[in-house]
């Protein structure tokens, strides 16, 4: 989707936006524009866009994400500044529950007993 608004206020407020520490997929939430347009203005006027998170591998590494971000995979996915989906994926690859879930905890103790 191209930006509303004038080109030079896209690109004003995109870097305040910027300056913040805003995620590209929030800024693009927030102004209602595409992420690829944010990287392109982005490359073009020379903003620095929040830095993507290194690759988190293995179950500790993902272990330490969840402790240092928060109890749920939305605290996770916004703390390492990844899609939600991503994060459920690979805490459930792992065994890691954010949140307690009553159906699958009922289910485990009936498979032990």
């Amino acid at each position: 989707m191209r930006p509303r608004g004038g080109y030079s206020v896209q690109v004003t407020r995109i870097m305040e936006l910027a300056a913040q520490g805003t995620g590209t997929q929030q800024i693009a939430a927030i102004r209602g524009i595409d992420r690829v347009w944010i990287w392109r203005l982005a490359r073009r006027h020379d903003i620095k866009l929040a830095d993507r998170p290194a690759r988190i591998r293995g179950k500790l590494e993902w272990q330490r994400a969840f402790e240092q971000y928060g109890p749920s995979v939305t605290a996770v996915a916004r703390g390492l500044n990844l899609n939600r989906t991503y994060v459920t994926r690979m805490l459930e690859e792992y065994g890691i529950r954010p949140t307690p879930d009553k159906w699958a905890a009922a289910q485990e103790e009936e498979r032990v007993a």
